[in-house]
């Protein structure tokens, strides 16, 4: 039985992008700092192969399937991901820093929603999430919302909320030696690694797309947006729940939920906008449009819209709301996640999976 090169170029995407991610999640971390440096730094190694896949596929003019993975991707790193957290139990909710960010999360999912009513989005919606994301970072990096909080005192927040008798490590700030620093043989590896990544993160976005559209003509005619927003999606939702389990339980889950968060608002609020601004990038840099053939073409001078597809307005837009709300009361420490919660989230996330397949199956709602 020979085999099909749609899913097998997807299976090859999909490994690439899991490979990505789990390297730039290593590599990262290494010079970061402490707190939430380093939960930033985590999100954002999480982000970077999302971002390469729907940019590749936005590129290459497939929108449905950019937006697939924008959105199955936040949803599955506040379900599945924090579900695992809540299981791993008892929760804690750390750093009140980190906190103020979680409410965010309904503001964006929010403020998504409204613009998805017209069924496209344009400029302006991406300037209001733009807006929305330059005041999240602001607020990050705000140290005055700790009292003038510096990476080490946050470290000794975060120490308070250990379990008691949980062991310490005393963080030795000695200066390094001269064999630690930056070496020609040092640079050699980063730069061998960073070159890996960025073949890892286009071979994966280019066998995402074509993958997606080879295998959609094999499921009788299933939405691309529906594959992408399910199969590739869960994919790259796997390398977020590594090491998990073990923060959980050593009483720093609110370190791989705050990653999550800021995952799904940096989805929503930097690479969202992105999307929506490539048509109108397209008429002033051809170049942009030279892979998407008439995708990104603007019709008597105005651009092609970003279509907002109803199931991801209607399904995966709801889905980040109802988190958004769920959270806030435990971001504000009214409320904490215990093992039903997490079975709850775990079990909705496969639910919202099968959601995803059976809208795509749907011949009405289209492609």
């Amino acid at each position: 039985m020979s085999v099909q090169p749609g899913p097998a170029v997807l299976v090859g995407g999909m490994i690439a992008l899991f490979a990505c991610s789990r390297l730039l999640a290593t590599i990262l971390p290494r010079g970061g700092g402490g707190g939430g440096d380093a939960v930033g730094i985590r999100a954002l190694a999480y982000f970077i192969p999302i971002a390469a896949a729907s940019l590749i596929a936005m590129l290459l003019g497939r929108s449905e399937i950019a937006l697939g993975i924008v959105f199955g991707t936040s949803v599955g790193a506040v379900t599945t991901v924090v579900g695992f957290v809540a299981l791993a139990g008892p929760f804690d909710g750390g750093p009140a820093r980190l906190r103020r960010v979680w409410p965010f999360l309904l503001a964006a999912a929010l403020l998504v929603m409204v613009t998805g009513f017209k069924g496209t989005l344009n400029w302006r919606d991406a300037v209001a999430l733009l807006t929305e994301g330059l005041i999240l970072l602001s607020l990050w990096n705000d140290r005055r919302m700790t009292g003038g909080a510096t990476p080490q005192s946050v470290l000794d927040e975060a120490e308070a909320h250990e379990p008691h008798g949980a062991p310490r490590h005393t963080l030795h700030y000695a200066t390094p030696s001269d064999a630690a620093g930056w070496t020609v043989v040092r640079a050699a590896v980063v730069a061998i690694e960073l070159a890996l990544i960025g073949a890892l993160a286009w071979l994966g976005g280019w066998g995402v797309t074509r993958g997606t559209i080879g295998t959609s003509g094999l499921l009788r005619g299933m939405a691309t947006s529906a594959i992408a927003g399910s199969v590739v999606s869960l994919a790259m939702v796997l390398p977020m729940m590594y090491g998990t389990w073990r923060q959980a339980e050593g009483g720093r889950g609110w370190a791989p939920v705050t990653s999550q968060i800021a995952v799904v608002l940096l989805n929503l609020c930097a690479l969202l906008p992105v999307l929506i601004l490539i048509p109108y990038l397209a008429a002033h840099v051809p170049a942009v449009a030279h892979w998407a053939g008439d995708a990104l073409l603007w019709h008597e001078g105005l651009p092609k819209l970003l279509v907002f597809p109803a199931p991801m307005w209607r399904i995966d837009n709801v889905v980040l709301i109802i988190m958004g709300v769920f959270l806030l009361p435990v971001a504000i420490g009214k409320w904490n996640l215990g093992r039903e919660e997490g079975l709850v989230l775990i079990a909705g996330y496969f639910f919202y999976l099968i959601a995803t397949v059976a809208s795509g199956l749907d011949p009405s709602i289209g492609r």
